[in-house]
């Protein structure tokens, strides 16, 4: 008897009992990305175009152009006009990177200081469709090897065992709570990258990552309401992990702020949302960094090329200073933030509201304009503040103003010390990492992140 095929993570609920499928946005429209090449493995993929096969293929490179609003498929030097999609199909599971198809040029890091392009190695199903302004590329695939691609994307597979079965639940719950609006207008569920949550496709994989999928199958963080939670992570909290609140305005279950130790006691900063306490709090970062699981006394910055995603470039996340001039704050900001397009003079800079863990909330700019009439102009949301403050995306908002001004009081320069990287709620990556190095085990990082979650296995 045929078994029935697998629901997709939009339609899979928590009495499914089963392993969903997940479709995966791996070229997107806005790449305007006009052509597309794949390599087909020694592995036998059969190409189908608007439905109908065009044959089954091994070791052959398929080639697909946006030709007005079309698609061109070219197999074999066997050019077909497509309506409405290709389709590349494995004609057995892709259990290894050996084996999967390759895509070349995709982008990685939309938009932040670590964007590159790269190739991937896709298991599963590639769709092909055409969009006025470029092609989209979707990898269906089941979800627990999507998992184990995505562990290896947002950290590196030669992590320890424990903390890659740590961000696979969570990564599993994340994906599963569905729970935010996102790309509900594409033909895909989610996209591969921070927009979402990484994923690069197999080739990173390693033995650890498949047996981090494995061991933890199924086994996500459920809340009181036996929901699946949606268990947000970031790869640096600083020390003080933020609220859902500060950054989204929402409220996530079981999603709450914590203190990067093992010793509360030690730590005299349990909120540093005044400035300050923000100050202390990051002046203390050396002092604290024994007792922080995210600091470089855990994980050394010497290690970071060993443990990150392979698109990150490894630097102290955990205390960080970044200086720019006035003239390339105003241009940024000018060039970034629609409400400054008019900008001629910045004049000063103010935190007004931040978060528990320090984050910025609220950013208020003051500004004159090219006739010398002043303005004031309030950036919110942690996003934001780090899109517009620099050109490849600030590492994130928990930062203090240094100004420099010459002998007139008037603005030269800004140094911004900041610490952690991202938005700093739910999981914090390296902090786990520094766990996991430090032998702690899967349990034990689940509940320090998420204190209030149930863990539960929801199928074998």
């Amino acid at each position: 008897m045929t078994q029935p095929s697998p629901p997709n993570v939009r339609e899979w609920s928590i009495q499914d009992n089963r392993e969903p499928s997940v479709r995966v946005g791996v070229i997107l429209k806005q790449d305007l990305q006009k052509f597309i090449s794949i390599d087909i493995p020694d592995h036998t993929h059969t190409v189908f175009a608007d439905g109908f096969s065009l044959g089954d293929f091994t070791k052959t490179n398929v080639k697909l152009a946006l030709s007005g609003s079309k698609l061109a498929v070219n197999v074999n030097d066997q050019v077909v006009a497509v309506e409405n999609s290709v389709v590349i199909e494995p004609k057995a599971p892709v259990t290894s990177a050996e084996d999967a198809m390759i895509v070349h040029d995709v982008i990685a890091g939309r938009g932040f200081h670590w964007q590159k392009r790269c190739e991937q190695s896709l298991a599963g199903t590639a769709e092909i469709f055409s969009e006025r302004i470029g092609l989209v590329l979707v990898n269906r695939l089941p979800l627990e090897t999507y998992l184990a691609g995505v562990i290896t994307a947002e950290m590196s597979g030669a992590c320890p065992v424990e903390f890659l079965k740590a961000q696979c639940v969570v990564a599993r719950s994340w994906l599963l709570a569905m729970s935010e609006s996102k790309h509900d207008a594409d033909p895909f569920d989610r996209c591969n990258d921070d927009c979402c949550q990484r994923y690069q496709g197999i080739a990173n994989t390693s033995g650890a990552a498949w047996q981090a999928a494995e061991e933890s199958r199924g086994l996500v963080l459920l809340d009181e309401n036996r929901n699946v939670v949606d268990a947000v992570y970031s790869k640096n909290c600083g020390g003080i992990s933020e609220t859902p609140e500060s950054v989204w305005g929402d409220s996530k279950p079981c999603v709450e702020s914590i203190i990067d130790t093992s010793d509360v006691s030690s730590f005299d900063f349990l909120n540093a949302s005044t400035d300050q306490c923000f100050d202390a709090y990051l002046r203390a970062g050396k002092q604290l960094a024994p007792h922080v699981y995210c600091s470089p006394s855990f994980v050394p910055p010497d290690v970071h090329s060993k443990y990150l995603g392979h698109v990150d470039e490894p630097d102290n996340y955990y205390r960080w200073s970044v200086t720019q001039s006035r003239g390339e704050l105003e241009q940024g900001l000018a060039k970034r933030i629609p409400q400054l397009s008019s900008l001629a003079r910045l004049n000063d800079l103010t935190v007004t509201l931040r978060g528990v863990s320090g984050r910025a909330q609220t950013l208020l700019v003051e500004w004159s304009d090219h006739d010398g009439e002043l303005h004031e102009t309030l950036i919110d949301r942690e996003y934001n503040i780090r899109h517009a403050l620099h050109p490849r995306f600030l590492y994130s908002s928990a930062f203090a103003i240094e100004d420099e001004r010459n002998d007139s009081g008037e603005l030269e320069a800004v140094t911004l010390n900041g610490l952690g990287w991202g938005h700093g709620a739910g999981l914090c990556q390296m902090g786990a990492l520094g766990m996991g190095i430090a032998g702690k085990q899967l349990s034990e990082i689940l509940s320090h992140y998420f204190p209030s979650a149930t863990q539960f296995r929801i199928y074998e």
